[in-house]
């Protein structure tokens, strides 16, 4: 019904209240911004990153997107295992890098932390640090021989250490990891579990 009058249209205005404004609700009644919104910026964050690195959707959010051997795994290029084992070479690395106190030239700071310890402790830390990290590096080291890889550790290093996306240097890469793998022994723990 229209009213013509300025009275009957005051009628008809007091009659029905206020008009009731479309659109979701929250439990209180009030309108709902979320749909005015859109997406939340962790989600913007999370599809610039799968786009910015390639990563398979739904695992944008995984840690291993922040590395570039991570990344491999995601891409399938690397197993589990291998990606363990060049995880575990590079803990073995920092590790006896910060016993002997050399300085980290990819870090912020200028000087390497020694750990404080007694010095028979320090000593066989030290000692043991220095096995693991020489019986690793032989291990890349024939690995290398083998597969007729030329500066293996290089790869290793620009790969693993400086973060580096290098994707012709994927096969080697995956190689020097089978030989660590099989250093470290995660081929024995593959066929047990």
């Amino acid at each position: 019904m229209k009213a013509y009058s300025k009275a009957a249209k005051l009628d008809v205005k007091r009659k029905r209240g206020r008009p009731l404004k479309e659109g979701q609700r929250t439990n209180s009644g009030q309108l709902s911004r979320a749909a005015k919104q859109g997406p939340s910026e962790y989600i913007k964050a999370l599809e610039a990153r799968g786009r910015l690195f390639k990563v398979p959707a739904g695992q944008e959010s995984q840690p291993e997107v922040n590395t570039a051997i991570g990344r491999l795994k995601l891409w399938d290029h690397l197993s589990y295992w291998q990606h363990e084992a060049l995880c575990e070479y590079y803990r073995i690395v920092t590790g006896r890098m910060k016993s002997v106190g050399a300085p980290d030239s990819l870090a912020v700071s200028a000087s390497g932390g020694r750990y404080q310890m007694s010095d028979e402790a320090e000593e066989e830390t030290f000692l043991a640090r220095s096995r693991r990290f020489h019986d690793a590096n032989r291990a890349i080291a024939d690995t290398a021989a083998q597969a007729n890889i030329h500066d293996p550790f290089k790869i290793v290093e620009w790969i693993v250490f400086r973060d580096i996306e290098m994707p012709h240097f994927t096969g080697a890469l995956r190689q020097i990891a089978n030989g660590l793998v099989h250093h470290f022994g995660y081929d024995r723990r593959q066929k047990v579990g």
